[in-house]
């Protein structure tokens, strides 16, 4: 893989609910355009809004459920898998940069083949860390991480 970034085809699934996030949506739009990859962004949302010229936006849920928007990107980044290098998939509150994702495969290069690199959010409140994978309602095999 390209390690200048020019040639590394990325898609970006960004699931957006509604407008009280759009504010921190236009912050990852900007930040994805400032990457050296080459980007292209698909805002999924249940509602049509403006998200910016050369955004494809996605409007509509997989099922009646609202929570299943995140869950949208599947069949995008499946029906494209052959046309991109890496596929990321965020809400419109999280923030990823290029650091972090030349972190990811910097980690990739070096792991065992069987294994895969990810990433561990945490969020800052008022000094305080918190892992909301960790601290929630999933279920994972906590022995699977390294």
């Amino acid at each position: 893989m390209d390690r200048t970034g020019v040639n590394i085809r990325l898609l970006v699934g960004i699931a957006s609910y509604g407008v009280s996030n759009d504010r921190h949506l236009a912050r990852l739009v900007q930040e994805y355009r400032s990457m050296s990859f080459k980007v292209d962004i698909v805002v999924l949302s249940n509602i049509s809004k403006h998200v910016g010229a050369g955004i494809e936006l996605v409007v509509g849920l997989p099922t009646k459920d609202p929570w299943s928007l995140p869950f949208n990107h599947k069949r995008i980044f499946a029906d494209r898998m052959n046309d991109y290098d890496l596929f990321l998939y965020s809400e419109d509150d999280v923030l990823v940069t290029e650091k972090n994702i030349w972190a990811f495969l910097r980690a990739a290069d070096v792991l065992p083949e069987d294994e895969i690199p990810g990433f561990l959010r945490y969020e800052e409140d008022a000094g305080h860390a918190n892992y909301p994978e960790i601290h929630g309602h999933f279920h994972w095999d906590t022995t699977s991480v390294r």
